[in-house]
């Protein structure tokens, strides 16, 4: 299996390639007493999270420069990824999970890409945050596939929803969709862009 063969040095040089593949940078737990942090403050104000630094300890999140519905940029599109983590340290998180958490954050970056404005209809409408976190939580199987060879139990993913602030149904409508995805990941199908990259990345060096 990949995630035995994993290392930190490994580990590092995956964070790099694909945050430079999703154009996208990032923001660790050192970072957040700076100016860079910022987008993602003001993201989590946007969220109504009452206890910041709880959720910074366990969540990652990806904060695309974004701008309200109607107005059109006026500079270059920027996406920030935050991980609760250094890349290849072990302390509270393995070597795996940063993989898998990271190519989920990737798949929101690939997906922002091409809407200037998913940032807005992500905090504002629960019906696209579903749609999106469906698509980044098939990434995050496809990765458990391809590290471990075997996909868990959607139960185990539908205990971790709640930071979403999904609503029930909402949460219904993503582990339906998820299941609806499973058998082709079971044959060792990528369908989204990081899984498909992935797949590529490892199979090149593991």
């Amino acid at each position: 299996m990949i995630a035995n063969k994993l290392t930190p040095e490994l580990v590092r040089e995956y964070h790099g390639d694909l945050l430079t593949f999703v154009e996208a940078r990032l923001i660790t737990p050192e970072d957040l007493d700076g100016k860079v942090a910022e987008p993602l403050l003001d993201f989590l104000d946007e969220l109504e999270i009452v206890n910041v630094n709880e959720f910074l300890e366990t969540t990652a999140v990806t904060v695309p420069f974004s701008f309200p519905l109607g107005e059109t940029p006026p500079v270059e599109r920027e996406v920030f990824i935050y991980l609760p983590w250094e890349p290849g340290e072990t302390k509270n998180f393995s070597l795996a999970s940063q993989v898998e958490v990271l190519s989920h954050e990737g798949q929101h970056a690939v997906r922002s890409s091409n809407n200037i404005h998913w940032l807005t209809e992500y905090v504002k409408s629960f019906v696209f945050r579903t749609q999106e976190e469906r698509i980044a939580f098939q990434t995050s199987l496809e990765m458990c596939k391809l590290l471990h060879g075997k996909i868990p139990p959607l139960k185990r993913l539908a205990g971790n929803l709640t930071k979403y602030f999904l609503r029930p149904t909402d949460e219904e409508v993503l582990i339906a969709g998820l299941a609806a995805v499973i058998p082709p990941i079971e044959q060792g199908c990528q369908a989204t862009e990081i899984g498909k990259w992935a797949a590529q990345w490892f199979g090149e060096r593991v």
